[in-house]
């Protein structure tokens, strides 16, 4: 009797867990994977609508503040948040449904609050290039460089940036190498040294550097056979052409010249 009564607690215990576990028992594996699937699909949006919560927060405290003490964010500020949600839907979060229409949606409110920010515009670009609309990319990428690289360089060229203004406006490191990145892609290759040289100067050690340095070697390399072939040079494809105009000037090796006499003597004989 005793071990029947201990066997009858096991099976309420059992029953009480497939009840807390949701009912997952009762459902087929597909269903219980399925479910999991919606679960973590859940959380994942949840996360989002933090990240957005918090920027609304941020834009709150922007209009509504009244304490004067309080640290207000700035419309570059807010500009900036809404290029890293943008940045997140482009990157991280890209295979999400809608994915597109929000990262689009992220950077027309960033250029609304700082029409001129170099970050966002070039965050366009990127998004017009992932649309293979590459024209409007482009004019994007080219207004985001020249709304500092002129000033960049003039200050380089003089004392430094002594303006603090002007300091603000100089997108952050990584997002000048995206920038770099993004003129080798359209083939704005003396722009992209001008950017790759400024970020020398301010750090030597980034490899990656030196590698997108390399991108105008072509064009040089493309001149350099030009030149040979003007003073008469070989190129690589003439290497394996040879000239016609040298064939009759050719003499046979040593070798040839061996085989070509076996060979007469050997007609000689025959003859004889």
């Amino acid at each position: 009797m005793g071990g029947q009564a201990k066997g009858k607690k096991k099976n309420k215990t059992k029953r009480k867990d497939n009840h807390s576990n949701g009912g997952m028992a009762d459902l087929s594996p597909h269903e219980r994977v399925k479910l999991r699937m919606q679960e973590k699909a859940k959380k994942k949006t949840a996360e989002r609508y933090s990240v957005q919560q918090l920027l609304e927060k941020a834009l709150v405290g922007a209009c509504a503040a009244s304490d004067e003490d309080a640290e207000i964010p700035t419309t570059k500020d807010v500009c900036v948040a809404y290029c890293s949600v943008a940045e997140i839907y482009l990157t991280d979060l890209c295979m999400e449904e809608g994915a597109a229409d929000k990262c689009r949606e992220s950077i027309e409110k960033a250029l609304h609050y700082h029409h001129d920010n170099p970050e966002a515009l070039q965050l366009m670009a990127s998004y017009l290039f992932s649309a293979e609309r590459n024209q409007e990319g482009k004019d994007y990428l080219m207004r985001s460089v020249g709304a500092w690289l002129p000033a960049f360089k003039q200050a380089e060229a003089s004392s430094g940036l002594e303006d603090e203004h002007d300091q603000n406006t100089i997108p952050p490191y990584d997002s000048r190498i995206s920038t770099a990145k993004l003129l080798i892609e359209t083939e704005e290759f003396e722009m992209a040294v001008d950017v790759l040289e400024g970020l020398l100067e301010e750090d030597d050690e980034v490899v990656q550097l030196y590698i997108k340095l390399g991108c105008d070697d072509q064009p040089i390399l493309d001149h350099a056979e030009q030149l040979l072939g003007e003073l008469g040079g070989e190129t690589e494809g003439d290497e394996e052409q040879g000239d016609p105009n040298l064939a009759g000037d050719y003499e046979p090796c040593s070798d040839e010249e061996e085989e070509e006499e076996e060979e007469e003597e050997g007609d000689a004989a025959m003859e004889h």
